[in-house]
């Protein structure tokens, strides 16, 4: 039940006011003077004051002004009721904080009905601030749960990579001696004795993958893992890969070709993420084509896509249609045989189609039951003009984009050799994240599109700075330069696309970019 205040010094105004808020439910008490009224107040809080302006000692106006200063009545709606009807009186209330007003002679139904919304208003503030006192609380609770989350996620980081690295060491040892001894450097080596010399070296390359992507994938998770995207072929990939996949797929007697086109374009990609997706797909199709099977890795371009097609088939037993939406899931393994050799941690996979995302491709898989299964990736080609497209258009880089996405060119403050311009270049991709690009289009000239605003983009320098700090501590004679930043632009993807393409372009031709002319001769 509210409960109103009225304050009056006439009395009869006072009757009538207390007989007409009881009739309807109020709790009413009353004051004659300021003081009293301030006094009840303080005691016991009303939900609503009518209070008259004209009163000996302490006026209406006064009075109002030192409820509405005192922290625990300042919410209470405050109507006054005046007599004259002056305006300077009505205009003296309201700045005092009163909530409303009414004129003598009142109508009762009019002034109820002001109560009424008046007390409907309190209510609807108090509700809002309890909602905010809640919210802030809340968030307050949130904060301190997601700073304990990412403190777990760091712990959680920290300990996969320190288990990550401990395991490489004694691997490395494993394979290395492994080698040792099917050389013959530690004596003669029976023909038994080199194939199980050779298990002994699949299983080695086997943990080493999962090992590895173990620690993407909590890199991943803490969005640490760097991306270095540079002009390169893939005939370099596919070399790299091809020695210890023709090794495994001998011992497990599959035959494995390699079967790239000629004079495949330059492509723009992570040369060392783009050979683990290509390790893991030939791993893959190695453990399902079977005895005496057979794994194809094959590429082309795709020049109305400005990308080239990489991809590795093999004859086994295939994958059921219905599975093949959850073949890339964490975690997730798909049999298409029973045999333990083809069971793993059900990474492999979904790793390879997160760092394809990565490098601005996309990851595909065909199959059918009993005629094998295709898994194949894209790479974008070494174009910057299409490059710029590309990365404003690709799904899994803009699905987290922010609303801007800012132009800036760095500019070496020396002209180096190459080989430490590329150490700058390193640098430029360690200290930026996987949703930005850095292309190097010049002898000591980036230019850096960040998916970031103005001045978020403005610490972009302070962390180079920092890196190139870091690095120059142990090389202390030949230091890498300073790198001067400049903003060219701030754009929203969505509405200034166009602005943004071309303002890329203008910069592309006056740096007379090294990978125009890459592309051109790939």
């Amino acid at each position: 039940m509210p409960k109103i205040l009225v304050v009056d010094d006439v009395q009869d105004n006072v009757t009538l006011l207390t007989f007409e808020l009881e009739d309807r439910g109020y709790e009413v008490a009353s004051a004659a003077s300021g003081a009293e009224a301030l006094a009840l107040a303080a005691s016991d809080a009303p939900d609503a004051v009518l209070l008259d302006i004209m009163m000996p000692e302490i006026d209406g106006i006064e009075v109002c002004r030192r409820l509405k200063a005192d922290p625990t009545l300042a919410r209470v709606p405050v109507i006054l009721v005046t007599a004259k009807n002056r305006d300077e009186d009505v205009v003296a209330g309201l700045d005092a904080g009163a909530d409303d007003y009414v004129s003598k002679p009142f109508n009762i139904r009019v002034l109820l009905a002001r109560l009424e919304t008046a007390l409907r208003g309190a209510r609807a503030q108090e509700a809002i601030r309890r909602a905010n006192d809640e919210l802030r609380e809340a968030n307050r609770k949130l904060d301190e749960k997601s700073q304990r989350l990412a403190e777990l996620n760091r712990n959680a980081f920290e300990f996969v990579d320190d288990v990550s690295h401990e395991f490489r060491t004694p691997l490395s040892v494993i394979k290395e001696f492994t080698s040792i001894i099917d050389d013959g450097l530690a004596g003669p080596v029976s023909d038994d004795q080199r194939e199980y010399l050779g298990i002994i070296g699949n299983c080695v390359d086997d943990l080493a993958v999962m090992v590895s992507d173990m620690l993407d994938t909590s890199k991943l998770e803490a969005g640490l893992l760097t991306v270095r995207r540079t002009a390169c072929t893939v005939q370099e990939i596919v070399e790299h890969v091809r020695p210890m996949m023709e090794r495994k797929a001998q011992s497990r007697r599959i035959a494995l070709s390699f079967n790239p086109d000629p004079d495949l374009p330059t492509v723009w990609a992570d040369k060392a993420k783009t050979v683990r997706v290509l390790t893991n797909l030939v791993v893959n199709a190695i453990k399902f084509a079977g005895e005496n099977g057979h794994v194809e890795v094959w590429a082309h371009s795709d020049p109305a896509n400005a990308e080239v097609v990489v991809g590795v088939t093999d004859d086994g037993p295939g994958i059921d249609p219905d599975k093949l939406d959850v073949v890339f899931e964490r975690f997730k393994q798909v049999g298409r045989d029973a045999r333990a050799s083809a069971k793993g941690v059900g990474l492999g996979l979904n790793i390879a189609k997160e760092l394809v995302a990565l490098g601005m491709g996309q990851m595909t898989v065909e199959s059918q039951l009993g005629h094998g299964a295709t898994f194949a990736f894209t790479l974008p080609t070494a174009d910057p003009e299409r490059l710029i497209e590309r990365y404003l258009a690709h799904p899994e880089l803009a699905r987290n984009r922010l609303r801007h996405v800012s132009l800036l060119v760095a500019v070496s403050a020396e002209q180096c050799v190459n080989g430490m311009m590329a150490e700058v270049d390193e640098l430029l991709h360690d200290v930026l994240r996987s949703s930005d690009l850095a292309l190097w289009t010049g002898p000591r000239q980036w230019l850096l599109v960040l998916d970031e605003d103005a001045p978020q983009s403005e610490s972009v320098l302070e962390r180079i700075q920092q890196g190139r700090a870091e690095i120059n501590r142990n090389r202390p004679r030949t230091p890498l330069p300073e790198l001067a930043l400049s903003l060219e632009g701030t754009w929203q993807p969505e509405t200034q696309r166009d602005e943004l393409i071309a303002a890329f372009q203008q910069h592309l031709e006056s740096a007379g970019s090294l990978y125009a002319a890459a592309s051109a001769g790939g």
